[in-house]
């Protein structure tokens, strides 16, 4: 069952601003006394799945369709 598209075209760009400025949040603030919370209400499953087209041109293990997942901004923030 092929997965559906969420995210558009900005949304590679987006989950890499997002993950940097969580990185650098959490180094400044690591020495602080009080708990972080992460909270994007429009954050999905968590995670992007996209297919990508066949190259068969490029030999046999490029053939076939590859399904790509990336990680969505939840598991992003759960990472940093």
């Amino acid at each position: 069952m092929k997965k559906p598209f969420r995210g558009s075209r900005d949304t590679d760009a987006k989950l890499s601003m997002l993950h940097e400025y969580l990185k650098q949040y959490s180094t400044a603030l690591k020495d602080q006394g009080f708990a972080r919370l992460y909270i994007d209400a429009f954050a999905g499953t968590g995670s992007k799945t996209e297919t990508r087209p066949a190259l068969p041109l490029f030999g046999p293990d490029f053939a076939e369709p590859q399904e790509v997942d990336t990680p969505g901004s939840a598991r992003l923030a759960l990472s940093v």
